[in-house]
């Protein structure tokens, strides 16, 4: 209980437990605050992060980081990934989009003011786990002249369901876009 720790990465807060009512029934949960985490060293400290949000590893910087879960687990400790709930808070401000020749693409159809800069301003993205599957609640992200609405659902079989509005930008309109599939094979709509 309130276990905590200053390091080099970032300052970190962790209460957990431990629960065996009987052999049958086991159960493991945790809270964990992550402050002024990098976020190379947060997907280092938890690599299951980067396989619920994927898109992580595009960003460099420091994030806040709030994580609460618990989790049925087996003899062996092995976490039950059916009966995993969760929520997340994940919050930064001047974030680097790393991937350079897509944001090159991007800021370049977008008109993007400053296209050497990657910059998000800033992001705070809430999310719930449950039932096998990430629900985003919607989030506002930054990026140069534009604000974007997002939310979604992600399945733990990495199957997506975003949608993403363009709330401002130097282009006279607004417009949404729905973004399902898969990595390797997705679609999207207007």
């Amino acid at each position: 209980k309130d276990f905590e720790a200053l390091t080099n990465a970032g300052n970190m807060g962790l209460s957990a437990f431990y629960a065996t009512r009987s052999k049958e029934d086991l159960s493991t949960g945790f809270d964990l605050e992550l402050k002024e985490m990098s976020i190379e060293k947060l997907v280092e400290l938890m690599p299951a992060v980067d396989t619920l949000l994927p898109m992580l590893k595009s960003f460099s910087g420091l994030v806040n980081c709030q994580l609460a879960a618990t989790s049925k687990i087996d003899t062996l400790m092995n976490i039950q990934l059916p009966s995993l709930r969760g929520v997340a808070r994940i919050s930064g401000e001047n974030l680097v989009l790393m991937d350079g020749e897509t944001f090159a693409t991007i800021s370049k159809k977008l008109k993007f003011k400053n296209r050497e800069k990657n910059y998000i301003d800033r992001i705070s993205v809430e999310l719930l786990l449950n039932d096998n599957r990430i629900e985003i609640f919607p989030f506002i992200a930054e990026m140069d002249r534009y604000k974007f609405a997002i939310s979604g659902t992600q399945n733990l079989d990495m199957s997506f369901n975003y949608n993403i509005s363009i709330l401002e930008s130097p282009i006279p309109f607004r417009v949404g876009v729905n973004i399902h599939g898969n990595v390797d094979d997705f679609g999207f709509k207007i």
